[in-house]
C-alpha cells in the first residue's frame, strides 16, 4: 500500500513539472522532431500577438547579415544564445544589445502589418533594394516579416541587401 501511494505521488509530481515546462524536450526526445512549420511560415497573427518577456523556451538563434552590393561589401554574423522563443524582432534588438558586429538597425512600423526593415548598421535599402530575409540553409525566404516571424532553435536568418526585380508587362 504504502509504495502504491509513493508511487502515485510521484507520478503526480511528475505530471504538474511536465505540464509546467511545458515538456518542450520531451516531445523532441520522444517523438524525435518538433512538429515545426517549413521556414518561412512560422508567422504569429498580429492580432493574436502576445507582449511578454518570456514568450517560449530558450533557444539559439543566428543572425547574417550579407551586402554585396556596394562598393563596401560586408558579412556579419551574430548568435544570440538562450533567448527565450518570441519574434524575430526581439532576436535583432538583442544582437544589437550585445554589440559585437551588429550595430545598430532601423525599422518602420506599418499599421496591420508590423515593421519593415529600413536600415542594418547605417546601410539602407532604397527604391531599387531591400533587406530581404532568408532561413538557411534551405534559403527560404521568409513569408512574413520581422514582427511576426518566430524562428526555431538552432535557426540562421540571413538578412540579404537585394536588388529589387520589376518587371513591367504591356
Amino acid at each position: 500500500m504504502f509504495s502504491s501511494l509513493r508511487l502515485l505521488v510521484m507520478c503526480a509530481v511528475l505530471a504538474a513539472f511536465l505540464h509546467h515546462t511545458q515538456a518542450w524536450w520531451l516531445d523532441t526526445w520522444w517523438y524525435g522532431y518538433r512538429k515545426a512549420a517549413l521556414p518561412g511560415n512560422r508567422c504569429e497573427i498580429i492580432e493574436d500577438r502576445r507582449s511578454c518577456d518570456s514568450c517560449g523556451y530558450p533557444i539559439d538563434v543566428t543572425i547574417m547579415v550579407k551586402n554585396e552590393l556596394t562598393d563596401s561589401p560586408f558579412k556579419l554574423e551574430e548568435t544570440i544564445q538562450q533567448e527565450p522563443q518570441q519574434t524575430l524582432i526581439r532576436f535583432l534588438e538583442k544582437a544589437v544589445e550585445q554589440g559585437n558586429s551588429f550595430h545598430n538597425f532601423t525599422a518602420t512600423y506599418y499599421q496591420n502589418l508590423g515593421y519593415s526593415i529600413e536600415s542594418i548598421n547605417g546601410l539602407s535599402g532604397n527604391s531599387s533594394t531591400y533587406w530581404k530575409i532568408s532561413s538557411l540553409p534551405s534559403k527560404a525566404d521568409l513569408l512574413c516579416g520581422v514582427t511576426t516571424y518566430v524562428p526555431e532553435h538552432g535557426e540562421i536568418l540571413l538578412f540579404d541587401l537585394t536588388p529589387i526585380n520589376v518587371t513591367y508587362h504591356s
